[in-house]
């Protein structure tokens, strides 16, 4: 058993389909149901992966980690400068 032919090829407009050697003007300005534009296929998004975490929870983890470093930097120049006075 054959499969059945792929529908036409029609033009992004949607206006003209592919004949085989030449684009045809579309009679209306639908295509057949069975004639769908072709598109580019799109990509589903996906999250990238370091391991088993995501990209996204690895920036907050850094992030995190940027904070609590600051912090202690900052206590640590304050406990400081108390201890000389």
């Amino acid at each position: 058993m054959s499969d059945p032919p792929p529908p036409p090829q029609v033009s992004p407009d949607g206006k003209f389909y592919w004949d085989g050697e030449r684009w045809v003007p579309m009679q209306g300005q639908s295509p057949p149901p069975s004639a769908a534009p072709l598109q580019a296929p799109q990509a589903a998004p996906r999250s990238r992966n370091v391991g088993c975490v995501t990209h996204t929870t690895c920036l907050t983890l850094v992030g995190i980690f940027a904070a609590v470093a600051v912090v202690l930097l900052i206590a640590g120049v304050c406990s400081s400068i108390a201890s000389h006075h």
